[in-house]
């Protein structure tokens, strides 16, 4: 989890990391024309539960509950917290049909554990073109993969691919050095807001749809 041995262990070794890299360029004598950026990809959620849902389509037959899934219809890929419907063939609605009447006929204590991400906030979310549906869960609930055992089970320790609607999902940003503004904090921005910054700073034609660079990172032109 977040308070786990080995994530202290990995920001102590992180940090040693980049104190060898500011460091060597110190000595090298390029510290007034280097600019150091310092970022993630995803943070972090403690997880209590685990929740396959993959049960349930063993259950209604949609597929078995073998390595190969058997002679399967659909399937819910995990990856990290989240899980996504594949159909076998695409274009097979009524087996959508049963896994979105499954998802609402559930007691309501499991439906509060996670949100149903329909094919259109996907395709604007920018996931998975192969996925009719996401099951996104709160925070202390990761998905599994599993067609055995049980719906519910108690889990532990920590996973990411949560929704970013989560706080404890984000991760940090730290930009400093050259062209960058040393006042300036900014609360909350995107991932792909990264790529302009550094496109700004070393003078690249960046023909990217995502992302802004947001004013007041970097320092005004001379």
């Amino acid at each position: 989890g977040r308070e786990g041995y080995k994530a202290k262990l990995a920001v102590s070794a992180v940090d040693s990391a980049i104190g060898q890299i500011l460091e060597s360029v110190e000595r090298s004598g390029n510290m007034e024309n280097t600019t150091f950026i310092i970022t993630g990809d995803h943070g972090f959620v403690d997880i209590h539960s685990i929740l396959s849902p993959n049960i349930l389509l063993v259950e209604a037959g949609l597929m078995a509950a073998e390595k190969d899934r058997g002679d399967w219809k659909a399937t819910f890929m995990t990856s990290g917290a989240a899980a996504f419907l594949l159909l076998k063939d695409p274009n097979d609605t009524a087996s959508l049909h049963t896994v979105k009447e499954i998802l609402k006929e559930l007691p309501s204590s499991l439906q509060q554990l996670f949100r149903v991400i329909e094919r259109d906030e996907l395709e604007t979310m920018g996931a998975d073109p192969s996925a009719f549906l996401a099951l996104a869960p709160v925070a202390g609930i990761n998905m599994s993969g599993a067609s055995t055992g049980e719906l519910l089970r108690p889990g532990k320790g920590g996973t990411h691919g949560f929704a970013n609607d989560q706080a404890d999902i984000h991760t940090g940003f730290i930009a400093y050095g050259a062209g960058i503004s040393s006042t300036t904090v900014i609360k909350q921005m995107n991932l792909q807001d990264i790529a302009p910054i550094i496109a700004s700073l070393l003078n690249l034609d960046l023909p990217a749809e995502d992302g802004i660079l947001l004013p007041g990172i970097l320092k005004p032109s001379k």
